[in-house]
């Protein structure tokens, strides 16, 4: 069965600058912006370039291009060795500089001799791919449209955007001056970049769930209820206030505590060690980090998923827990608010307060509340899968470049 939808630009393509990608040096590094640049690629024709510090020298001592093929996407990863730099203000900035006189040699070769201009560039987090971006744009006349989810931008985060040197700030403010639209992932970190750029408007397109991968499993028999969380031992992520919510759910219900939290995070003594301390290993799991399609299975495996952050300016697991029917017990912040409605797809707990969250936590485990998990998944995907987020930006490319976008055919199997 098929069905009409957007389509790619007809014989011309979209260059995506990314600051963040996944790469041999570090394989999680911005994958929420690869699944960006897939979903988009079933409508667009995409040329990604990604410009990867290799400081030990594990792919080259000088820079290489290593590309990719995906489909209508062309991803282009160049690896630029920095082992011999110190650390230091000064010493960062001849990186950045490194990096931006590398990206403009392959770009100069690429662009337009090879395969034209692109029909407009598209900055996926502005420090540092954005100065590459509006340099491109100014020299070639063409749009520069800008997309952030750095969480540094939020008043609470650490590290913070304020915290940054001048002269990153001001190549911050050209690059948000000058560039044609300005999309974000959440609605509160939209308010937060509209403050500092002095009410610039700001698009939310939202982070994208692909929901063939992640979908719902039969779970097998078991007597217990398992939470499952997918976070580091940061502050960001609270992994202290999870524990600590955990010692007082198993001080509570003592021999009834039939739970478990399984933590799928890197290999850490420290966290270990945390977990000893509170005498609560009986009840939580460590499990390495898994690849994306184990983490869906582990998800559904799961009863509820756990993200209980300080702050976020997402929370790509929240979607793809949803997704698979499986609610989410998150912390009451702003951006989780937009994600999470209590009662209906998964709880809320009080921010920095272990005590509520191991209230909420009590109370599912006892069954004080029921989750439709098909109308759990309808939910998610109305407004986060690739089909519906590809659309959004493809409409914004459409609009910036003034060229009507052709239709095609395409098959509703492929299009999640």
């Amino acid at each position: 069965m098929t069905h009409y939808f957007l389509t790619m630009i007809h014989q011309q393509h979209v260059l995506w600058l990314a600051s963040w990608y996944p790469s041999a040096i570090d394989e999680l590094q911005g994958d929420f912006i690869q699944r960006h640049a897939f979903a988009v690629s079933q409508l667009v024709s995409i040329e990604l370039w990604t410009f990867i510090e290799d400081k030990n020298g594990l792919i080259t001592h000088d820079h290489t291009l290593r590309q990719t093929q995906c489909g209508n996407l062309t991803e282009n990863r160049v690896y630029y060795y920095t082992g011999n730099l110190p650390k230091g203000r000064i010493f960062n900035a001849l990186r950045i500089f490194r990096m931006l006189n590398i990206a403009k040699q392959h770009l100069n070769k690429r662009y337009p001799n090879q395969v034209g201009l692109p029909r407009l560039v598209h900055t996926h987090i502005m420090l540092n791919a954005g100065m590459l971006g509006h340099w491109f744009c100014q020299k070639h006349q063409v749009p520069h449209m800008l997309s952030e989810q750095w969480t540094a931008y939020l008043n609470e985060a650490r590290p913070n955007f304020r915290n940054l040197n001048p002269w990153s700030k001001w190549q911050w403010k050209r690059m948000v001056k000058h560039a044609s639209v300005i999309t974000a992932v959440s609605q509160y970190l939209a308010k937060r970049l509209q403050e500092l750029s002095n009410g610039k408007p700001i698009i939310r397109v939202p982070n994208v769930v692909d929901g063939s991968l992640f979908v719902p499993q039969p779970v097998k028999n078991r007597s217990l209820v398992r939470f499952i969380t997918i976070s580091a031992d940061s502050f960001q992520k609270n992994m202290d206030g999870v524990l600590d919510a955990v010692k007082l759910v198993v001080d509570e219900l003592g021999s009834q505590a039939s739970f478990e939290l399984q933590i799928v995070h890197h290999p850490d003594a420290l966290l270990k060690e945390k977990i000893e301390r509170r005498c609560i290993g009986n009840w939580v799991k460590l499990l390495k980090p898994v690849t994306h399609i184990e983490i869906a299975s582990l998800i559904a495996q799961s009863d509820a998923l756990l993200l209980y952050s300080r702050y976020e300016t997402f929370g790509c697991v929240v979607i793809e827990a949803l997704a698979t029917g499986v609610p989410v017990i998150a912390s009451n912040i702003p951006v989780l608010r937009e994600l999470v409605i209590h009662g209906k797809n998964g709880l809320l707990a009080n921010v920095n307060d272990s005590a509520h969250l191991a209230k909420m936590l009590i109370s599912f485990i006892k069954g004080a509340y029921r989750f439709e998990s098909e109308h759990i998944r309808s939910e998610v995907l109305s407004s986060y899968s690739y089909k519906v987020v590809s659309k959004q930006f493809v409409e914004i490319y459409q609009s910036l470049s003034k060229v009507p976008i052709m239709l095609r055919q395409v098959d509703k199997s492929n299009v999640n």
